[in-house]
């Protein structure tokens, strides 16, 4: 082999590494976008999971304390202006 074509030779193989270097580069940076990507949405389920549990929490409470007849009757007639027909109704009217 001449010296020319030990040159091209090289010439090649350093072009061929240098494109084999870049293109993992690029793949490495696109792995890095995604990963950042994914820590975001892992980030916003987890705050919308606390949330929810948070929600759980309130109605399993609000389940519990509806479960006892007299808070639900007094909920009803705060809420709906309810009476018992042998109940009678007063308004106090301030002045």
């Amino acid at each position: 082999m001449s010296f020319k074509e030990k040159s091209w030779g090289r010439y090649f193989m350093s072009a061929f590494l240098c494109f084999i270097i870049f293109a993992v580069a690029s793949q490495l940076y696109r792995l890095s976008e995604q990963r950042a990507e994914l820590v975001q949405k892992i980030e916003e389920m987890s705050s919308k999971e606390q949330s929810l549990l948070d929600e759980k929490e309130r109605v399993g409470q609000e389940i519990e304390y509806f479960q006892n007849q007299e808070n639900l009757e007094k909920e009803i007639k705060a809420r709906f202006n309810y009476r018992r027909p042998e109940e009678k109704m007063l308004i106090i009217i301030n002045e």
